[in-house]
């Protein structure tokens, strides 16, 4: 809690006091439907707490890109995970993304999860980040998002049509999971 409120306190797009809870970690996971061998991109993955879920089920094989613009929350990250040679940490915006992953030579992906706090972000970020996730999923690629209110859903809606949505009320505070197929 101590690492967040001081990243809150000076970088408002943390947007959180703690780590998501265990049990709604793993229904987000659950929901991602991961498998080995699948490439993932997160958006502000924190302190790497789904990350570490997200990379046992794309293990051996897989590829997770972890895209967090808070340089402390980054260089814990870059800690976290010094020993693995398939997740790859970027301290930056999540509208890069597509740059990003050129850097690896990918060009499309199989899941995106976002945690990143769209409300928070001007509308043609949030607008841009939206449509370049839906151009670099694959066909049937999933993108997820979890928030602490639905009005990300204005921004993700008009881009990725059909989605199921979930309340997770096991966090503090309760988020709201949107998982949408391309």
């Amino acid at each position: 809690m101590q690492l967040y409120l001081k990243q809150l306190i000076k970088d408002p797009l943390v947007a959180s006091l703690v780590s998501t809870s265990l049990m709604s970690s793993k229904k987000i996971i659950q929901q991602l439907n991961l498998k080995p061998g699948q490439i993932v991109v997160e958006y502000g993955p924190g302190s790497g707490e789904i990350s570490e879920l997200i990379k046992q089920r794309i293990t051996p094989g897989g590829k997770l890109f972890l895209i967090e613009q808070n340089q402390k929350l980054a260089e814990k990250l870059s800690i976290k995970f010094k020993t693995e040679n398939n997740v790859y940490i970027f301290n930056d915006s999540a509208e890069n993304v597509a740059s990003i992953l050129q850097t690896s030579n990918i060009v499309s992906v199989d899941r995106i999860l976002s945690s990143i706090p769209f409300s928070f972000l001007t509308g043609s970020v949030a607008r841009q980040i939206v449509s370049t996730s839906y151009k670099i999923l694959k066909p049937g690629g999933l993108f997820a998002i979890f928030q602490m209110t639905p009005l990300a859903l204005g921004v993700v809606k008009p881009v990725f049509k059909k989605g199921q949505f979930n309340l997770l009320p096991f966090n503090l505070p309760p988020l709201w999971l949107w998982v949408a197929k391309k």
